[in-house]
Formats: structure tokens, C-alpha cells, sequence
């Protein structure tokens, strides 16, 4: 089966938005059949996997979820797969954005949610022709993927990333002197020019997108950077997540990245290292000005990165197909 429809796959976990803000025009090969493994095996923090399963139905998708681990039964039939916000065993919560539920599982250490044999098992899965969506965000979550990330040739920067310029400290305790933590525009070279953000047509073209914190990452080799960090950006990296000090240890991430694109073999992988990449035009609209402006293209710079995977974005000679079984 030639991998097509990835884009409308993926956006299980990513509700469409009901705005016009969101060029909505059909996926080529929306027809065809194909089937998403869900990851929701490694106590991921994103829900409404079910909810949205429905929809996906209607489009002639065949969804799965998958509630244990990777094994090559798993990914038999499977074009792709899509991996959010994954946790350890020793580090995850059951209810969460509870933070008394957090301080309790938030400990060190924070060991990786993928085994040795289920990382092998993907990456040569996606070296084969998959679909692999990884999306993560600040300290744990970043541990908890950071062996996956390294065997595609990715570096996670393990903290919190906030721009320097608008921290400061009142009686040792860390404070934001702005709303919001990354803004990525068109004009300064953050968000970068790329075919992604160009999009198929002038209305789904990107000019502005806006992340809430996560962390950080760039390939060793290769790739393409779609939101580049500025130089003032640092990593702050606690022992403990959110607690923060004036000591706490700082690592340069300026140039680093929060969204980009990287060829695989005969495969694709997208990775975004905050969650508000997810945001729906709905949460957008609820967020307080001026956030809610800056974060109004960001369902469509995820759907463009969606699209790129099913090469109706920058379809060269090079195009994925589902790896045989």
C-alpha cells in the first residue's frame, strides 16, 4: 500500500478545527484505506484518542489503539504510527494536570518509556517506509523519549525551554515577566522557510506560530527545521520539574528546535517538543490576547507538517510507501 493518507491519520489526536482559519480541502487520496496505530500503551498524557475515533471511521480509516507494547505483531498492517507525550511506568499519573498527582510521580529517576527492543523495532519499521509522529514536551515527558529520539539521529535538550529575556526572580522563585514562552515568525528566520510552511496554497501559508514552553531539540545530522529557537533561549534543567532555582543548571538551546521534519530511510518523522502544538482552533479562540492571535495558525502549520508526510507537501521523486509485511 503506498503511504498516502498519513495526514489525515495523525489527526487522531488532533481534532480539525471548526474555523475557517483551517484549510480544509480534501487529502488526495483521502479514500483509500489505511490504517494508524495509536500509541496509548506508555501512559501517555494525551487523551481523547476515542473520541475522535469515530470521525476517522467516517473517513474510510481503519483505526487502532495500541494499549501494551511494540512488538512486530503490533505494526503488522499498520502505515502509521503516532507517539504523544509517553511517561515510564515510575514517572506516569493516572488523572492528568493534577499537580499534587505530579509531585508524587515527577521523582527521579526518569528512565525512558521505550524498551531497547521496541526502539530497534520502530526505527527499522520507519527506515522501512512508516510514518512515525513523535511529539513530547518539557522534563519528564522529554526523558521519558529521548532514546527514541536518539536512535533517528535527534538531541533532546532534558529541562524546561524559556527565553532568558523575559525570566526574572522574586525572593528566589522564577517568574515570567510575558505571557507565553515561544514565539515563531516568518519574518525573524525563527519559523523557518520551508515547504511546510508555505503550505499548498495561500491560505494554508504560516507567517506566525506560538508554543507555551516544552523543551528542545536538533538533529545530529540532516532534517528540516520548521520553529528554530532564538539565541536567547536557555534550558533550564532541574532535578525535579517546575522547581526551579537560581543555581538551577542552564544549557544554550538557541538555534535548537521545537518543530521539524527528517527523512528516514524510505520513511518520514515529524517531531514537536511542546504540546501546544495540538491546540485546537477552539482552545485558541479561549486563550487571553495577545496568545490567542499568536497561536491561530498553529493547528494549520500542524496539519501542513501532516500533509508533508503524505508527500501532498513537496512530492519529489522520493516518496514513503507502508514497510511489507
Amino acid at each position: 500500500m503506498v503511504m498516502r493518507n498519513v495526514a489525515l491519520l495523525a489527526i487522531a489526536c488532533v481534532p480539525l478545527p471548526s474555523t475557517a482559519a483551517i484549510a480544509q480541502e480534501p487529502l488526495t487520496h483521502a479514500a483509500q484505506a489505511s490504517t494508524l496505530l495509536i500509541d496509548a500503551g506508555h501512559y501517555n498524557l494525551v487523551s481523547g484518542v476515542d473520541s475522535h475515533a469515530d470521525w476517522l471511521e467516517e473517513q474510510g480509516l481503519r483505526v487502532q489503539v495500541l494499549h501494551g507494547k511494540f512488538d512486530e505483531e503490533s505494526l503488522v498492517g499498520v502505515d502509521v504510527v503516532m507517539i504523544a507525550s509517553p511517561s515510564a511506568p515510575s514517572n506516569a499519573v493516572s488523572e492528568p494536570w493534577l499537580d499534587e498527582k505530579f509531585a508524587a510521580a515527577w521523582q527521579p529517576p526518569f528512565p525512558s518509556a521505550y524498551s531497547h527492543d521496541e526502539i530497534e523495532l520502530l526505527h527499522g519499521w520507519v527506515d522501512a517506509g512508516g510514518g512515525l509522529v513523535i511529539i513530547f514536551d518539557h522534563m519528564p515527558v522529554s526523558n521519558a523519549v529521548e532514546a527514541l529520539a536518539a536512535a533517528f539521529g535527534v538531541e533532546v535538550a532534558n529541562g524546561h525551554a524559556f527565553d532568558e529575556t523575559r525570566l526574572g526572580w522574586e525572593d528566589g522563585r522564577l517568574v515570567r515577566k510575558e505571557a507565553g514562552a515561544a514565539l515563531f515568525r516568518r519574518d525573524d528566520g525563527t519559523l523557518a522557510d520551508h515547504p511546510i510552511a508555505e503550505g499548498r496554497t495561500p491560505a494554508e501559508r504560516i507567517d506566525s506560530v506560538a508554543l507555551g514552553g516544552g523543551a528542545a531539540f536538533r538533529p545530529v545530522s540532516g532534517g528540516g527545521a520548521l520553529l528554530k529557537l532564538g539565541p536567547s533561549f536557555v534550558s533550564l534543567n532541574p532535578e525535579i520539574p517546575w522547581r526551579f532555582l537560581e543555581d538551577t543548571p542552564r544549557q544554550a538551546i538557541g538555534g535548537w528546535w521545537q518543530g521539524g521534519v527528517v527523512k528516514v530511510g524510505r520513511g518520514r518523522l515529524a517531531v514537536f517538543s511542546d504540546l501546544g502544538i495540538l491546540a485546537t482552533a477552539e482552545e485558541v479562540a479561549a486563550g487571553e490576547p495577545p496568545w490567542d492571535e499568536w497561536q491561530r495558525q498553529n493547528p494549520q502549520l500542524f496539519l501542513n507538517t501532516l500533509r508533508w508526510l503524505a508527500c501532498e507537501i513537496e512530492p519529489d521523486e522520493w516518496a514513503p510507501h507502508a514497510p511489507e509485511q
